[in-house]
C-alpha cells in the first residue's frame, strides 16, 4: 500500500496495553500496513513519521482484537497545504496522572512534546461545532484554530512572573475558526499539576522546561494554525451571525481572593452578553443574619430591593425588602462595570455560573469595589458545590477558588419569572437554552478500574470518619464494602456497585459526616480537627484540597511586631490576610479551619497543596549598639525613614541565632530571633500526626519553608521565613521528621 493513501489510523487496545496500528486506506478499504506493541509512546513517533498523511488516531476499547473494518473512514480534517509549518495535536491512548497524554508537533519538523487537555474524570473528546458549551472541562474541541502572539506575565522573557494559579509565566492564545460556546484557549505549563493536573481545555506542558522549548520553537517556527484532530473526523461548519468575542484587556479587575491576578473577561457586544473567568468569594449581604454571619463587612441591604435600592422592581417571595444571600442566588457586579464593559448592566439580570461541572442561574443583585470581580451568593456558593460556612455554620469564612466562570445575559431581567430559588433556575434554563443530554453514568463495580473509579474511593474516603480505601482506582471488595455500608446509612438499597442514584447521594453528603459502626476514628481517616490544637474562630478559605487534605505544610515566621505580635493579637493580625495555622511562642497550637481546607498564604503553588503554618517569631534582625551593647532591632523597630525609634523592641543576643556568611541551604545570612523550644516541639509532633492521619497523601518531602518555597519557582531571596528561626536548616528538618517516623514505624 502506497502510504500518500493511508488517511488515518485505527488502534485496538489489549489488556496488557499493547497497541495494534492499522491504516485505512481511502475511504472504505482497510489493511495492516504493521503492527506495533507496547507501551512507549516515544516509539509511535518513529511508526507515525512513515505514514505522515496519516491525520487521525482512534483507539477502540479494551479486550478488542483486530476486526474487519467495514465503516467507511471519517474525513480527514484538513490541514494547512504546502510548506507551511503549522501545529497540530493527537492523542496517543496512553494515560499518566489520570489524564490522556496528547501528542503535539510542529508538522514537517522534528519538534513534539506530550500535553495534557481537560480534567481527569472529563477527558470527553468532541469535535467542534456540536454545541459543546462553556464550562465542562472537556478538551479542546477538534477543529482548526488561529495561533496568536506570546503573553508573557511579566515582560518579554521574565520566567519568575505569573499570569496566575495553574497558568506560569507564558499564554500562548489560540482561537477556534468554527462556531462554538466556548473560548479562552491557549498553550501553558500546568503549574498546579501537583493538585490539580489538566486543564479547562487549554494545551498544557508538565515542566516549565518543555515551555521554554516550546516557545524557543515558536519563535524558531511561528506557526499561525493549529489543528486539534481526535479522530473523529471533520466538524461540519455552523454558519454564525455572531461577531466574534472582544477580549477586553487591560481592566482594573482582580480576583477577590487572589487580587494580584487579572480576571478574563470577554464582551459580545451584538448579543449583549459577557463572559468573566475569576474566583467567586461569598457576599451575605441582605441576609436576616448578616450582623452574625458577616459582622465584619456585610451589609443587611443590596442594591436591588422591593423599593428602596439602586434597582427597584424585586419581587421575591420571602416578602422580605432586599435580596437574601442565604435563599436567593445572586452574582456582585463591580461599581465601574459600564465603563469596563461598554454595556450596562441592571437589577435582576441573569447570569448563568460555571464551577468544576456545575451550574447555576443567578440574578444581578449588587454592587461591590471598583478593582474586584467575583462575589456570589451564599446560596450561589452552595449551588456549586461550595461550604462557604465555618464548622459552626455560624460565620461566612470562604468561598469558590479559581476557575469560576460567569456568562452574563445584559438585558434579561424578569421580576415576574424570578421570585425563588426554583423560579430563578427555570428562568435561566429557558433564557440560555436547554443543556446537551447527559452522558448516560457508567456503573462501577467489583473488577473495574480507572479514573471514575478513583473519583468514587475519594468521595468515599471524604464523607466517612473512619473508612479508609486506598486511591489506587481499582474497585476491589474494601471499596465494595464502603459503597453497601455507605448506601445501608443513606437509606438506599446496599447493591455494593455506585449507580447514578449513588453517585448523586455520595456528592450532596457533608464531609465525616458518617461512621462505620462500633469503631472510631483511626490514625489514615484524615481526621480534619487536631486533637492537641485550640480551636478558634474560623479564618477565610479558598478551596478544598485536591485530594481531601494538605500534602504538606509550610513554614512561616509572622515577623510582626508590638501592634499584633504580642500573643493575644497576632491572630487577628493574621485572620483578614492569610490562610494560615498559628503558633504561640508557647508552643500552643492554634487551629483555624479544618484540614480539608486550604488557601493563600505563601504566594507560590505550594499553597494549593500545603497547609500554611505562621509561628510566633520576629524574623530577621539588625544587629545594633545601645549604650556600648550589642542588640538585634527587628523591621518594626524602626519608622519609615529607617532610623531606629524603638530600641525598648530590640532583642538580646541569647534570644537570636546567626548564619552565615553566605547562604546555607534554605537560610540566608543574617540574625534570627529563635522559635523557642516548645515551637520546635509542637512543629515536629504537628507534621508526625499529619503523616499519621493520611499517610499515602502527606509527605514529609513537602515539608518546606516559606524561603524554599520561592526559591523553587525562580523568586530567590524574596522570603526569608524560617530561615535561620528554626535549629536546624530545612534539609536536616525533613530528615529529622523522617527518622522519627521511621522509629515509629519500623
Amino acid at each position: 500500500m502506497a502510504d500518500k493513501n493511508v488517511s488515518w489510523f485505527q488502534g485496538f487496545r489489549r489488556d496488557e496495553g499493547g497497541r495494534v496500528y492499522t491504516g485505512i486506506c481511502g475511504m472504505s478499504d482497510s489493511e495492516c500496513l504493521e503492527k506495533w506493541e507496547g507501551t512507549d509512546v516515544d516509539s509511535f513517533i518513529e511508526f507515525r513519521k512513515k505514514h505522515p498523511n496519516a491525520h487521525a488516531l482512534l483507539i477502540a476499547p479494551f479486550d478488542k482484537g483486530y476486526p474487519e473494518v467495514t465503516n467507511p473512514a471519517p474525513t480527514p480534517i484538513p490541514v494547512p497545504q504546502g510548506g507551511e509549518k503549522f501545529l497540530k495535536v493527537c492523542r496517543t491512548g496512553s494515560s499518566e496522572n489520570g489524564l490522556e497524554k496528547l501528542l503535539l508537533t510542529i508538522e514537517g519538523t522534528e519538534k513534539h512534546w506530550y500535553v495534557n487537555s481537560g480534567a481527569r474524570g472529563v477527558q470527553t473528546f468532541l469535535k467542534g461545532g456540536t454545541g459543546e458549551l462553556p464550562g465542562t472541562l472537556y478538551p479542546a474541541p477538534q477543529g482548526e484554530y488561529s495561533v496568536s502572539d506570546i503573553e508573557w506575565a511579566g515582560g518579554k522573557d521574565n520566567w519568575d512572573a505569573s499570569h496566575g494559579a495553574g497558568l506560569g509565566p507564558v499564554f500562548v492564545p489560540f482561537e477556534p475558526k468554527f462556531a462554538t460556546k466556548r473560548g479562552a484557549f491557549g498553550f501553558h505549563w500546568d503549574s498546579n499539576r501537583d493538585s490539580s493536573p489538566g486543564s479547562a481545555g487549554c494545551m498544557v506542558f508538565a515542566t516549565l522546561a518543555e515551555v521554554r522549548s516550546f516557545v524557543e520553537a515558536m519563535r524558531q517556527y511561528d506557526p499561525k494554525k493549529f489543528v486539534v484532530d481526535w479522530g473523529i473526523g471533520a466538524p461540519k461548519a455552523e454558519p454564525t451571525t455572531d461577531p466574534a468575542w472582544e477580549k477586553i484587556s487591560g481592566h482594573p479587575w482582580k480576583n477577590g481572593g487572589d487580587n494580584s491576578r487579572a480576571a478574563t473577561v470577554e464582551v459580545n457586544r451584538a448579543q449583549k452578553m459577557a463572559r468573566i473567568v475569576s474566583d467567586a468569594d461569598t457576599d451575605a449581604d441582605g441576609s436576616p443574619r448578616i450582623g452574625s454571619i458577616d459582622p465584619d463587612s456585610g451589609q443587611s441591604t443590596t442594591s436591588l430591593a422591593r423599593t428602596q435600592g439602586k434597582w427597584n422592581g424585586w419581587k421575591g417571595k420571602d416578602g422580605l425588602q432586599f435580596v437574601n444571600s442565604e435563599t436567593i442566588p445572586y452574582w456582585v457586579i463591580p461599581l465601574n462595570w459600564k465603563e469596563v464593559i461598554g454595556l450596562e448592566v441592571k437589577g435582576g439580570d441573569l447570569c448563568k455560573i460555571n464551577y468544576k461541572g456545575k451550574s447555576v442561574y443567578a440574578i444581578c443583585a449588587d454592587e461591590g469595589p471598583r478593582n474586584l470581580i467575583g462575589e456570589i451568593s451564599i446560596k450561589a456558593c452552595e449551588a456549586l458545590g461550595g461550604n462557604p460556612w465555618n464548622a459552626a455554620r455560624t460565620k461566612i469564612v470562604s468561598g469558590l477558588g479559581a476557575g469560576v466562570e460567569y456568562v452574563i445575559k445584559m438585558g434579561s431581567v424578569n421580576f415576574d419569572a424570578c421570585v425563588d430559588f426554583e423560579s430563578i433556575q427555570t428562568y435561566g434554563a429557558q433564557l440560555f437554552g436547554a443543556s446537551p443530554a447527559p452522558v448516560p453514568f457508567e456503573i462501577l463495580k467489583v473488577g473495574m478500574s480507572g479514573d471514575k473509579v478513583e473519583a468514587l474511593q475519594v468521595q468515599l474516603n471524604r464523607v466517612f470518619s473512619n473508612v479508609v480505601l486506598v486511591e489506587d482506582g481499582k474497585f476491589g471488595p474494601k471499596t465494595q464494602e464502603a459503597v453497601a455500608l455507605f448506601q445501608k446509612l443513606s437509606g438506599m438499597l446496599e447493591l455494593g456497585y455506585c449507580d447514578q442514584g449513588t453517585w448523586d447521594k455520595l456528592l450532596a453528603t457533608k464531609a465525616e459526616s458518617l461512621a462505620k459502626p462500633g469503631e472510631v476514628v483511626k490514625p489514615g481517616a484524615k481526621a480534619l480537627v487536631c486533637p492537641f490544637a485550640t480551636q478558634v474562630e474560623q479564618f477565610k478559605t479558598s478551596w478544598n484540597y485536591d485530594l481531601g487534605y494538605p500534602k504538606g505544610l509550610v513554614v512561616h515566621f509572622t515577623a510582626t511586631g508590638p501592634s499584633a505580635a504580642q500573643e493575644d493579637g497576632v491572630e487577628e493580625y493574621m485572620r483578614p490576610r492569610w490562610s494560615v495555622w498559628m503558633m504561640k511562642r508557647s508552643g500552643e497550637l492554634m487551629q483555624t479551619f479544618p484540614l480539608n481546607r486550604g488557601g493563600y498564604h505563601c504566594g507560590t503553588w505550594h499553597h494549593d497543596v500545603c497547609l500554611g503554618i505562621e509561628i510566633v517569631a520576629a524574623g530577621r534582625c539588625n544587629p545594633v549598639q545601645l549604650d556600648g551593647v550589642t542588640k538585634y532591632a527587628p523591621w518594626y523597630a524602626y519608622n519609615d525613614a529607617d532610623k531606629l525609634v524603638h530600641p525598648e523592641y530590640c532583642f538580646d543576643k541569647s534570644e537570636m541565632r546567626y548564619s552565615g556568611p553566605n547562604k546555607i541551604q534554605n537560610i540566608y545570612a543574617g540574625w534570627y530571633q529563635k522559635y523557642t523550644p516548645a515551637q520546635e516541639e509542637q512543629l515536629i509532633k504537628l507534621c508526625l500526626w499529619l503523616k499519621e492521619q493520611a499517610p499515602s497523601i502527606f509527605s514529609f518531602d513537602l515539608v518546606v519553608g516559606h524561603d524554599e518555597a520561592c526559591d523553587v519557582v525562580g523568586r530567590p531571596g524574596a522570603k526569608n521565613d524560617p530561615g535561620a528561626t528554626l535549629s536546624m536548616d530545612m534539609p536536616a528538618f525533613r530528615e529529622k521528621l523522617k527518622a522519627l517516623w521511621g522509629q515509629k514505624n519500623p
